[in-house]
């Protein structure tokens, strides 16, 4: 079971998008991020929605209204929302709302213990979509204080297979493995390949940790 959560603006292209995209089955959640400051656009772009969705069985359809006058609680409502969600795919959809709206949720995003699968925003246009680096944000503040995990994630820029860390890095195979499996818990690096010829390459989230964390 997933769900998608999305910044709900002035309509509700966004959400169609999304579930088009990823799909909807019984048992999967809509979560609209609503701004406490609404207009005639967005009640009208909710109800809409509500029409789209109404043949769709056992979807459930839920508005979250955010204090946008509050960034600091706009955050702490968003991460609780969030960590509502423990133990489902979520989605987090950030291409329509205000833009403080946007902003609390990417920043809610980054604090969620990990329990965010995918985090994407639309161009403005709709005519492509990013993904951005899911980077638990306290997971990179303990790697920071782990120099040897640091080194070995700088080894990695290239993508090599584990015996190439080992040595390059001057550490024992099992040291090289467990420091391995600890940064793909952290979802930094990936492993790509068959068998002893898989290569160790970093993520998205790892390219950026290597930006910001190692000179």
């Amino acid at each position: 079971m997933k769900t998608i959560i999305v910044t709900f603006g002035w309509t509700e292209a966004p959400v169609i998008s999304a579930v088009v995209r990823h799909g909807l089955e019984a048992g999967d959640r809509i979560v609209l991020l609503r701004p406490s400051e609404e207009d005639e656009r967005s009640v009208k772009a909710a109800s809409d929605l509500r029409s789209f969705l109404s043949n769709v069985q056992g979807v459930e359809l839920i508005d979250e209204i955010i204090n946008v006058r509050d960034f600091v609680s706009s955050v702490i409502s968003i991460k609780e929302i969030l960590e509502k969600e423990q133990g489902r795919r979520v989605i987090v959809n950030l291409s329509g709302g205000m833009r403080i709206l946007v902003l609390a949720a990417y920043v809610a995003s980054l604090f969620s213990k990990g329990n965010v699968e995918l985090l994407e925003v639309d161009a403005e246009n709709r005519r492509f979509r990013v993904s951005l680096p899911l980077i638990d944000l306290p997971l990179l503040m303990e790697l920071k204080n782990k120099p040897r995990l640091l080194e070995v994630l700088r080894f990695l820029r290239d993508g090599k297979p584990l015996n190439v860390i080992e040595e390059d890095a001057g550490i024992p195979r099992s040291t090289a493995y467990w420091q391995v499996k600890e940064l793909e818990r952290m979802r930094l690096v990936e492993r790509r390949g068959i068998g002893r010829r898989k290569a160790v390459n970093l993520t998205k989230a790892g390219e950026l940790a290597v930006a910001l964390l190692v000179s």
